[in-house]
């Protein structure tokens, strides 16, 4: 399907997606939790949804017989290799434990008038010997350079909080997307803003075609979330010498699902997940259009054997560390990225107060709503 064709289907699946959100018979059945909004309140965010996912990149495939192999075979050996090291039953274990950072570097900052710094070391990412793709990954330079943008009281001990910014931020406006000059100022927070990999300032010009993180190329996304852990995991014992009074962690989108990888590897006084995802695969295929399932299907790129995979960096195999009352979850009733995938968190961690938005996905940082509940949320 051409993008004209996926531009001249929006108003109908934006429309028909609205009044199913309206329909109560058919909220109870899928999701009884989530409230029913009458079908104007939702039609609006739900066709900005639509239209950003008409006019986006869509994940490559691959298209060609060599490309689709190599990612067939680069899977059935990163099968072989978790197998080997048992990490297929302990997914955690296929994350290795980093060394602290030695390098660290303060940098100042300026965005507008609010000044921050900028902390730069090298990542050193490693993973498991063997593991296909590895050599591939490291050979982007600017891949390498990790850094995270920080605003940082001068006086005593601070309740921190690590913010985890959406696919295709990165940038220090996630300073203000993310309302940190507020968290910062008005709630006292320290609060740490991790750039991802192949994000900001961390992004090769041009990205080899070969490492995509999202597309069909799987053992790319393994890197791409296994480093996001080892990245973060060296931050998080800096923050943890820096005395802290607890240790907060809000994810959106992407930084969601991040987030809740990195909360099966390590404790936080409190997380909260926005419009975030509890499923990759699932999300992947989602995104497919008509026919190409059939190809994707034929080359073994989906089902049980990428399941098997994806085991390694999924939120629903690796568990939460963070106790109970210290989880919360804010969703989109309406969101057309991730559909269902705050939902699947809610009932992951087990139902933990939730705030759903009356929109879709790209609405919901907008709302005062869901700052407010971030905010009570921290507040606590």
């Amino acid at each position: 399907m051409g993008r004209l064709d996926k531009l001249m289907r929006v108003p109908y699946r934006a429309a028909h997606f609205a009044w199913l959100s309206s329909t109560r018979s058919w909220r109870e059945k899928h999701h009884p939790e989530i409230p029913t909004l009458p079908r104007g309140k939702v039609f609006a965010s739900v066709y900005l949804d639509e239209l950003a996912l008409a006019l986006a990149p869509r994940p490559r495939i691959g298209l060609s017989h060599e490309e689709l192999s190599r990612s067939s075979e680069e899977l059935d050996h990163a099968l072989a290799i978790l197998g080997a090291n048992d990490c297929l039953d302990d997914p955690a274990s296929f994350h290795l434990a980093p060394p602290v950072i030695e390098d660290l570097v303060r940098e100042p900052g300026k965005l507008g008038p609010w000044k921050y710094q900028v902390l730069r070391f090298h990542s050193g990412y490693q993973s498991l010997p063997g593991m296909p793709g590895l050599r591939r990954w490291q050979a982007m330079e600017a891949n390498g350079h990790a850094l995270a943008y920080l605003l940082q009281h001068r006086d005593g001990p601070r309740p921190w909080i690590v913010n985890l910014h959406p696919f295709g931020g990165g940038s220090p406006f996630d300073l203000i997307m993310m309302r940190s000059l507020r968290l910062h100022h008005k709630l006292g927070y320290n609060v740490l803003h991790p750039v991802f990999p192949l994000h900001g300032e961390r992004r090769p010009s041009p990205v080899d075609p070969a490492c995509t993180i999202l597309g069909f190329d799987l053992v790319n996304t393994i890197h791409f979330v296994s480093q996001g852990m080892w990245d973060l995991r060296r931050l998080l014992g800096w923050v943890r010498s820096q005395d802290p009074t607890s240790v907060s962690l809000h994810g959106i989108s992407l930084g969601a699902y991040a987030g809740a990888v990195l909360a099966g590897l390590e404790e936080f006084d409190r997380a909260i997940l926005g419009v975030g995802a509890a499923d990759l695969p699932a999300a992947k295929d989602y995104a497919l259009e008509k026919g190409e399932h059939k190809t994707v299907e034929a080359y073994g790129l989906s089902g049980e054997r990428v399941d098997a995979l994806f085991s390694v960096i999924s939120p629903t195999s690796l568990g939460c560390r963070v106790p109970p009352n210290g989880r919360f979850i804010y969703g989109a009733v309406g969101d057309r990225f991730a559909p269902g995938g705050s939902y699947a968190l809610w009932k992951l961690w087990d139902r933990p107060s939730v705030h759903w938005h009356a929109g879709g996905h790209l609405t919901a940082t907008l709302a005062p709503g869901v700052w407010r509940f971030v905010f009570d949320a921290l507040a606590v």
